[in-house]
C-alpha cells in the first residue's frame, strides 16, 4: 500500500468578499521530505494558500489534512507546520533578542531554560550563525542573517513541514542562493517537507521536486519540476518562464492582481496569457 501523503489539500477555497475568491478549489499533495513549489504573480492566491496550511487563515471551503487529521477543523497539531515569511525584519520582534525569539515555541512546549539554551545554540549553528549571536537584536544582522534566524525559529519545534512564503525575494541574488542551499541542506538532514511559495519560477525550479502554477486562485499547471520548466503546456506558465532574468536584465510580467470579478473563461485566459507573454518578451 502506498504511503499516505504528509499534507493533503482537497478542493480548498478562500473567499474574502462575496465577489473575491482568492483561492478557488485548489488540491495538491505533499510527501515527507518533498518540496512542492507554488508559483504565480502577486494576487494569484499562493500566499493565502500557505497561510491556511499553517492555520493563520481558515478556508471557506474544502479540507486541509496532515497525517489524515483535518487542520482546518482544528483537530490537527499546528506546530507540525511552521512558516518562514518574506520579510525577515518585519517578522522578527525588534525589541526582543533573537535567541529568545527562536526559543519562544520551546517555552510553550514546556522545555526548561537549559534545554532551550542548548537547542537554540544548536539551531544557530545549523543555520550558519554563531551561538553567541543569540543575544543580539534583529537590527544588528544583515537581511540574509535575519532570514537564517527566521528559519531557525521555524525549525525550533521540530516541524515536519515548513511553508516558505517568498523567503528570498527580499534578498540580494547572491544571498538568495545561500539561503536556498541552506534550506536544501536542512531538508536532507532533517527530512523536512517544504511548501515553497514564490513569484520567480527560476527560484522555485532550483529547490522544488514538483511545481504547481497558480493564476487567479486556480491551479493552471502542475507536474515534476523538469517537465514544467522544460516543456510548459499552459500559456501562463510559459509567460512566467519568459519573465526569468536573462543576461543581467530582469523582465517583468505585466498585469494586475485579481480584482473582485468572476473568474475568466477559457477564451479570456488565453488572451490574458498571450498578452503576458508578449509583454515579457519585450
Amino acid at each position: 500500500m502506498a504511503e499516505a501523503p504528509l499534507l493533503e489539500i482537497r478542493e480548498v477555497s478562500r473567499r474574502f468578499a462575496p465577489a473575491l475568491l482568492a483561492v478557488d478549489g485548489v488540491s495538491l499533495t505533499l510527501g515527507r521530505g518533498e518540496t512542492v513549489g507554488i508559483v504565480g504573480e502577486s494576487g494569484s492566491g499562493k500566499s493565502t494558500l500557505g497561510r491556511m496550511v499553517v492555520g493563520l487563515d481558515r478556508p471557506t471551503g474544502g479540507r486541509i489534512l496532515m497525517h489524515g487529521q483535518d487542520l482546518a477543523a482544528g483537530r490537527g497539531k499546528p506546530r507540525r507546520a511552521q512558516m518562514v515569511f518574506q520579510d525577515p525584519y518585519s517578522s522578527l520582534n525588534p525589541r526582543m533578542n533573537v535567541g529568545r525569539q527562536v526559543g519562544e515555541s520551546l517555552r510553550a512546549l514546556g522545555q526548561s531554560r537549559a534545554e532551550i539554551a542548548e537547542t537554540v545554540a544548536d539551531l544557530f549553528a545549523k543555520v550558519g550563525l554563531r551561538p553567541a549571536q543569540a543575544s543580539l537584536y534583529p537590527h544588528e544582522f544583515s537581511g540574509g542573517q535575519r532570514q537564517r534566524i527566521a528559519i531557525a525559529r521555524a525549525l525550533a519545534p521540530s516541524p515536519e513541514l515548513v511553508v516558505a512564503d517568498e523567503p528570498v525575494s527580499a534578498l540580494d541574488v547572491s544571498v538568495q542562493a545561500q539561503i536556498l542551499n541552506l534550506m536544501i541542506d536542512i531538508q536532507r538532514e532533517a527530512g523536512l517537507a517544504y511548501l515553497f511559495i514564490a513569484h520567480d519560477i527560476a527560484v522555485v525550479a532550483h529547490i522544488s521536486h514538483r511545481v504547481v502554477v497558480m493564476y487567479r486562485g486556480r491551479v493552471v499547471e502542475r507536474g515534476l519540476t523538469h517537465e514544467v520548466v522544460g516543456d510548459a503546456r499552459h500559456p501562463y506558465t510559459r509567460a512566467l518562464l519568459e519573465a526569468v532574468p536573462r543576461f543581467g536584465r530582469r523582465r517583468h510580467l505585466g498585469g494586475e492582481a485579481p480584482q473582485a470579478v468572476p473568474p475568466p473563461g477559457p477564451g479570456e485566459m488565453r488572451a490574458v496569457s498571450e498578452t503576458h507573454a508578449y509583454w515579457a518578451a519585450g
